[in-house]
């Protein structure tokens, strides 16, 4: 961004004030002859600023009591710092998803949660469909030829965490679940299933 020097204002004092560093300012600005010799009214670009980012402590964003069963990194949003999709195992046998991001000067956040899932889950495939740098993560489990795949898709669209699919209570016997060439594939012995974005949901083709 632009930023017009006040009256008196050094660059030690902008670049800390907009957590830059001074080296990285003056790449972007080889007119700045002299850095301590700055006017009032002069224009100086400045970088996007530096992000401290900690890792989430994942204990805060999960009910008391339940088990951590895997947290994996995806780039749901897409964004710089991607997403943490935990897969948690709750109190009498229920089993939850809990998606939390990172937003700027705030921190970690719930983005998403489902608690009440009565199957066995797990992160199954993780992969890009859209145009961009997002990914969708695919939750669930494959549960034997009886009782066949259990899941659900998790994306991002309309700048929130969505659930594409769910197929948790609907089980696809013999499944499989795969992400290819930008769709979302789902097989069975009798017949297969594929999801491709249209730019606004998941659009199924059984073949």
């Amino acid at each position: 961004m632009d930023y017009v020097v006040r009256p008196g204002e050094t660059l030690s004092e902008i670049c800390k004030r907009h957590n830059v560093s001074e080296e990285d300012v003056l790449k972007l600005n080889r007119h700045i002859k002299d850095p301590g010799g700055l006017r009032a009214g002069q224009v100086v670009t400045l970088p996007p600023p530096t992000v401290i980012i900690e890792e989430p402590q994942i204990k805060r964003f999960i009910p008391v009591g339940a088990k951590v069963v895997v947290v994996k990194e995806v780039k749901i949003s897409g964004r710089f710092v991607p997403e943490r999709v935990i897969v948690i195992l709750i109190k009498d046998g229920l089993r939850g998803i809990v998606v939390i991001k990172f937003i700027p000067g705030i921190g970690w956040r719930i983005v998403f949660q489902r608690l009440n899932i009565k199957v066995p889950i797990e992160i199954l495939e993780v992969g890009k469909i859209f145009d961009d740098d997002r990914e969708i993560v695919v939750c669930g489990s494959c549960m034997g030829d009886n009782q066949g795949l259990c899941f659900n898709v998790l994306g991002w669209h309309n700048d929130q965490v969505v659930e594409f699919i769910d197929c948790f209570d609907k089980p696809i016997p013999r499944g499989r679940v795969s992400i290819h060439e930008g769709r979302l594939v789902v097989g069975s012995p009798a017949e297969e299933r594929r999801y491709t974005w249209d730019g606004n949901t998941l659009v199924e083709t059984i073949l």
